[in-house]
């Protein structure tokens, strides 16, 4: 009986010292970045304090323009350049529906050169025609 209590005893004192040498695995940091186009800048802003603080991230998730900023910085692109390249980017042009002349088929084309302007359909038309 001796023997086993001693067994026993050796097995608890290996598992101790196993598990005190190995340092405890650090936590998981997982950024979730929202939707939302002006968000873009922010969330940037964001993964450049995160960077600057020293701390790892493992997981990015987002939603909508948070999908594309997390994205992009999954794949290897720094703050700094997700800064850089949406501060390059003609916004005017991004955010409006027109299509360049060039890329139009031709009855795009068409639809386009029919009418000089056009007159909105609805409730309060006078209101929307005279506010341009």
């Amino acid at each position: 009986m001796k023997f086993s209590t001693f067994l026993i005893a050796a097995g608890m004192l290996c598992i101790s010292v196993h598990t005190a040498a190995q340092p405890h695995p650090r936590k998981k940091v997982g950024v979730v970045l929202s939707g939302g186009g002006a968000k873009g800048m922010a969330h940037i802003g964001a993964l450049k304090v995160i960077e600057k603080a020293g701390i790892p991230i493992d997981y990015v998730v987002g939603t909508s323009m948070g999908s594309i900023i997390g994205g992009l910085y999954s794949i290897g692109y720094t703050p700094g350049q997700l800064d850089s390249m949406v501060r390059r980017q003609d916004w005017t042009f991004l955010l409006s529906d027109k299509i360049p002349r060039s890329e139009q088929n031709m009855a795009e084309r068409e639809a386009t050169e029919k009418y000089v302007f056009s007159l909105p359909f609805g409730k309060d038309t006078k209101a929307q025609a005279i506010g341009g």
